[in-house]
């Protein structure tokens, strides 16, 4: 086989060490005598892209557990960093730089280099990437689940044992730090026993000392030890943490909008379900499952030691372990209808908030409030009884523990009176039996609680089972050139359980270079089309194709690339006026600026002494609907799309601003782009289009170029 350095030269672009570079940084493991034959390989082909070239690498490496993609580098999201760019005549790794505010670039010719270059300054130019693996996501987790039919808790629990378990090296360290923390407590009660037998009858003071110097230095082991423990437990909590919530937000924001839950406030409640569960297997229950086979072993200590003592902590352990099963039983409906309450409240919540000023206006917040204060009785009535019931099972628990102890000694006394044990025998099993009663008690805790984890689980899985746009196991395509046409065919559409079909179009074909105008009354499905062709709704019957590939198989990067969808209602976000206009990524100054000046957004920023750095709060607080509108116009008009999508774009806009944007769309459309736009407005209709298009309970109608009209119209 080629040595690296000699491979490299052969090969002009792609080197091992940029590849292996990338490959780590995903923690993606792979062979790297595999990789090196693969680039021969590569090199042989004279015919295929840098994609497909780089596509047969990865896929051929990870055995098709990952996916690839290639875009510019002004339409590339940065928080997908790592990636290879192609600079200088070869592909280099980037990613962002950890010392400045800019990207780090591994250039591999002439010799490998790292060169930091800032944000402003990074050239245009390609970029090829790769996503998590099949195994990292929850995605693939879902569909696996799915094909093999498992429970119906199976995708949830699988993730979460996935990251706690990522790595495992934690395990063997509070393992073994448990181990030595229990082992320490058994010596404790040996010493006890070895005071009261040996050291007190005879006053042997030497052996006292010695005794007590040795558990000093036990003592300060097992002070260690538990810091330890704790701190590994700490940094595991943090690191899972952390990739949970990013794992779930990733999902969240790939679900189809159709199948997304329309409660916020149940969404919220839903993904916020991890928390109990990594909490529960991330913190002390780890030392209780650890600390429980301790107190089965000093289970086993006691009766070797005490004789029948052993008999009365064993009879304790089973009516503990019975009670906790039994209370888990009672609880199970009390912490399911509590938790749907909770959803209800929170979905109350986020309702109000959204629609406070219809509320005020309209006068119904004693409504909502009276709403609030029966769920919130509800729950206080449900969460009482929860309590009673967990409060009675701790405390008969701990009586019991007691009970144990007291019933232990009379039983010693009696076995010390027979002559089958000791004084510092019985001390010995008090102190292990305080090792059997508190992994007890924490068992009866740990069952209770678990109700409670498995309910937030439940509705975990509810999310995780929701499909996303796309599939992480299907090969995504990115072709080289923009989709030229727009093939509907056969397409239908309806809302989950309902029978009523919002978008039936048998066949529709918009070329390059027309601009077609939507038309039809409320509910006449202009805007769910305008929605499946975005990509944003998946038809429940037909095919939408781009060009000469189906919709659903090109890579969400490509669509973001060439097709723009602008929607009614313009959403604006916590932040800049700036940061909501360039809301997808960087884009020059002067574009920027000269977007803002066309669409009259420089008399907004001129208006603030802030500037362009106008602070926008959530839900576009301080903008007009019109203002909104025309910062939702200047996204659409940044991006440069070769497929503009338009719902209603100049409803919000007075006479002047709606010729001063449809002048706007007129300039900006390139000779080949594709305007599909939805509007009550006949005027736009016909400046805009070259195409009308009528649509009727999800039908097309009508489907006459704007031309006829103008005739028709003129005729009259």
């Amino acid at each position: 086989m080629m040595a690296e350095e000699e491979i490299q030269q052969a090969i002009p672009g792609f080197s091992p060490a940029v590849i292996k570079a990338l490959l780590n940084r995903r923690e993606l493991k792979f062979d790297e005598n595999e990789l090196l034959a693969m680039l021969q390989e590569v090199n042989a082909s004279q015919t295929h892209t840098p994609l497909q070239k780089f596509d047969f690498i990865i896929q051929k490496l990870l055995r098709g557990k990952v996916s690839t993609g290639q875009t510019s580098w002004n339409q590339f999201n940065t928080k997908m960093l790592p990636a290879l760019v192609f600079l200088e005549g070869s592909w280099c790794y980037v990613e962002e730089s950890q010392k400045e505010n800019g990207y780090s670039i591994l250039i591999p010719e002439p010799s490998p280099q790292e060169v930091t270059v800032k944000k402003e300054e990074m050239p245009v130019t390609v970029v090829l990437w790769v996503k998590a693996g099949k195994n990292q996501t929850l995605q693939a987790q879902s569909a696996e689940s799915s094909e093999s039919g498992d429970g119906a808790q199976n995708v949830a629990w699988t993730w979460l044992k996935s990251r706690l378990l990522k790595e495992r090296g934690w395990i063997l360290d509070v393992a073994l730090a448990s181990l030595m923390i229990n082992f320490i407590a058994i010596v404790t009660s040996l010493f006890a026993m070895q005071v009261y037998d040996r050291v007190i009858p005879t006053l042997a003071y030497s052996t006292l000392y010695a005794l007590v110097v040795g558990m000093f230095v036990i003592s300060a082991i097992d002070w260690l030890l538990k810091l330890v423990r704790a701190r590994v437990l700490d940094e595991l909590s943090c690191r899972v943490d952390q990739l949970m919530s990013q794992d779930i937000f990733e999902h969240v924001i790939r679900l189809q909008l159709d199948v997304m839950p329309r409660s916020l406030g149940t969404l919220t409640s839903q993904v916020n379900g991890f928390e109990a569960a990594r909490q529960f297997f991330s913190s002390t229950v780890i030392f209780a499952i650890v600390d429980l086979p301790f107190a089965l072993l000093s289970l086993g200590l006691i009766g070797v030691i005490g004789g029948h003592i052993g008999w009365v902590y064993s009879g304790l352990l089973l009516i503990s372990l019975g009670i906790a099963y039994f209370t888990q039983r009672r609880i199970q409906n009390l912490t399911k209808m509590q938790m749907t309450r909770s959803n209800e409240r929170t979905g109350i919540l986020v309702d109000t908030l959204k629609g406070s000023e219809s509320i005020r206006s309209a006068g119904a917040a004693w409504r909502f409030a009276k709403e609030w204060k029966d769920i919130t009785s509800t729950i206080s009535t449900y969460n009482k009884k929860q309590k009673s019931i967990t409060n009675w099972t701790t405390t008969t628990s701990a009586t019991l523990g007691s009970l144990a102890y007291s019933v232990a000694v009379v039983v010693g006394v009696h076995q010390i009176e027979a002559g089958n044990l000791t004084m510092g025998s019985l001390v010995a099993c008090s102190i292990l039996g305080g090792r059997v009663l508190g992994p007890i008690g924490q068992a009866v805790y740990y069952l209770v609680q678990w109700e409670s984890v498995s309910q937030s689980m439940k509705m975990l899985d509810q999310i995780l089972r929701l499909k996303t746009e796309r599939s992480s196991t299907q090969t995504l395509l990115s072709p080289d050139v923009p989709p030229n046409k727009i093939d509907v065919i056969g397409v239908s559409y309806s809302y989950t359980d309902s029978p009523v079909k919002q978008v039936n179009v048998k066949a529709l074909t918009i070329s390059a270079g027309e601009r077609v105008a939507l038309l039809g009354t409320v509910g006449s499905g202009k805007s769910t089309l305008l929605k499946i062709i975005a990509g944003l709704y998946k038809p429940t019957e037909g095919r939408i194709r781009l060009g000469e590939v189906d919709l659903w198989e090109l890579d969400p990067s490509y669509l973001a690339k060439h097709v723009t969808y602008l929607p009614q209602a313009v959403e604006l976000f916590k932040g800049t006026l700036r940061s909501n206009v360039v809301i997808a990524g960087e884009v020059s100054d002067t574009i920027f600026l000269d977007t803002l000046k066309v669409l009259g957004l420089d008399k907004i920023a001129a208006a603030s002494e802030k500037g362009i750095d106008l602070v926008i709060t959530e839900g576009g607080a301080g903008l007009s609907g019109g203002q909104r509108q025309l910062v939702g116009l200047a996204r659409v008009v940044i991006n440069g799309p070769t497929i503009w999508l338009l719902d209603e774009p100049t409803a919000s806009l007075d006479v002047n601003s709606q010729k001063q944007a449809v002048e706007v769309l007129k300039n900006r459309l390139g000779p080949s782009d594709i305007l599909v736009i939805a509007t009550h407005n006949p005027q736009i209709a016909t400046d805009l289009s070259t195409r009308i298009i009528v649509m009727e309970g999800g039908e097309i109608v009508h489907d006459v170029p704007t031309s006829q009209v103008e005739l028709q119209r003129g005729a009259k």
